[in-house]
């Protein structure tokens, strides 16, 4: 996950990113650009509101402040998250953390949102809502993930799977949707 999403330089080989090498000199735009990270846990800026986590991609990404706020509305209108704008992380349950936390990987329109065990804290409910919002953003805004988890759900919702064993990556058989 590292080396996908340009935080890690590989020992070999070349890492493109929608046609487009992932380099020393051009890793921070790519970055920027075209990659969206959502981690297990410690995703949101305590010190700052959930409207403030989501905008700092854009700002990062030198959005207009007006335009960047009219993205973060549209945003979290996708799953009628606004009225937690103005709340802070430690006041939000863990499904809706992890949820805006996904929204906020995505703010920029990434190709690519890499994901490491996006649903080992949530209980049944979230892990739920959040695999259909994965679907959906997969489906809808043409989102890629790659995702490292334990969590066999994910199969499930994948066209394609590898597994991870003993040092080999399988290539497990092509899977359609099943879910909605």
């Amino acid at each position: 996950l590292g080396i996908f999403s340009g935080v890690l330089y590989p020992d070999e080989g070349e890492v493109f990113i929608d046609n487009e090498l992932l380099g020393p000199s051009n890793r921070s735009s790519i970055r920027k650009r075209k990659i969206g990270v959502l981690f297990q846990d410690n995703n949101l800026l305590p010190e700052f509101n959930v409207m403030d986590n989501v905008l700092l991609p854009l700002i990062i990404n030198d959005i207009d402040y007006n335009n960047a706020k009219n993205r973060v509305d549209e945003i979290l209108s996708l799953l009628d998250m606004n009225k937690f704008k103005n709340r802070y992380p430690n006041q939000i349950s863990i499904g809706e953390y992890q949820r805006i936390s996904l929204l906020r990987a995505i703010a920029n329109n990434p190709k690519v949102v890499i994901a490491d065990e996006p649903t080992a804290n949530l209980d049944e409910k979230n892990c739920e809502q959040l695999l259909n919002l994965i679907v959906k953003l997969n489906r809808e805004l043409g989102i890629t993930f790659i995702i490292a988890t334990h969590d066999r759900r994910f199969i499930d919702i994948s066209t394609k799977s590898y597994t991870l064993f003993n040092g080999d990556l399988i290539i497990n058989e092509w899977k359609l949707y099943k879910r909605c």
